[in-house]
């Protein structure tokens, strides 16, 4: 939700009573999106009959990211960044991505020498979002720094089963195992 930017602080307090007001509130949360740059809030609330709200505000003059089939309902000011204007993923952007999945998987071997199994684990599922998004830039579907979620949402049919074989429990041989095959994977890609 885009609000005019000389009214954003002043509307979040509004607008958390007015989510938390919309039926038998369980808990809600607010917070900032870790992966999100701009000014925002998160709005999340979960209520008594198991529905929810995941609002996300924003100055109106911030460019509220891509949205796929999105519905507008109310955009005076032509704001709203739809689908068709996603911008390209840059050449940096993929080379962080796969850099910071080598680092994951350096890591994953530090830590299954020290012993460290829900670390490396941790690692693991870290180079395994990051091998996500590199395999929705090579699908071209939209908003690939969401990875997994855009390749599903987009491209479904194209999750290779090899990728299966990253799955790891705890385990530590099979840990190790899994990030090796994360590895072939992304060598594949290259």
């Amino acid at each position: 939700m885009g609000i005019r930017d000389e009214d954003f602080d002043a509307a979040r307090p509004d607008l958390r009573r007015a989510v938390d007001g919309l039926g038998e509130l369980v808990d809600s949360y607010y917070h900032q999106l870790p992966s999100v740059t701009q000014a925002h809030e998160r709005i999340f609330a979960q209520f008594a009959d198991r529905s929810q709200v995941d609002l996300v505000l924003f100055p109106a003059s911030v460019p509220g990211g891509s949205v796929p089939n999105v519905v507008v309902l109310y955009d005076p000011d032509e704001q709203l960044v739809t689908a068709g204007d996603t911008k390209p993923v840059t050449s940096a952007q993929i080379r962080e991505w796969a850099f910071g999945g080598w680092c994951a998987l350096a890591d994953l071997g530090k830590y299954l020498r020290r012993g460290s199994t829900w670390e490396a684990l941790a690692r693991l599922n870290e180079a395994r979002s990051q091998l996500w998004q590199l395999w929705a830039v090579t699908l071209g579907v939209p908003d690939p720094q969401y990875g997994l979620t855009s390749v599903l949402d987009f491209a479904p049919g194209e999750l290779p089963a090899s990728f299966e074989g990253t799955v790891a429990g705890l385990d530590p041989r099979r840990t190790a195992g899994r990030g090796a095959a994360g590895r072939r994977i992304a060598e594949r890609g290259r």
